[in-house]
């Protein structure tokens, strides 16, 4: 099964975490997350980091080199 946006998304990840990642990145669950920030965007809510940059961190660290993962908000 193929989700409705993994064509446009897989291009942004690094081969290693686009299989790791791949059965989400397929579901329902990604394309309804997918639909619900285009539809804030829609609605002029600011939503960062913007569009596909929020990806960046699957391209710039490749699966087989990255030790640890920090996830923070401010």
């Amino acid at each position: 099964m193929s989700g409705k946006y993994t064509k446009i998304v897989e291009p942004l990840f690094e081969e290693g975490w686009f299989r790791k990642l791949e059965p989400f990145i397929n579901s329902e669950r990604f394309d309804k997350i997918i639909d619900f920030l285009k539809e804030e965007r829609r609605l002029n809510k600011l939503i960062v980091p913007h569009d596909t940059a929020c990806f960046r961190v699957f391209k710039e660290c490749p699966f087989d080199k990255t030790k640890i993962v920090i996830i923070g908000q401010d």
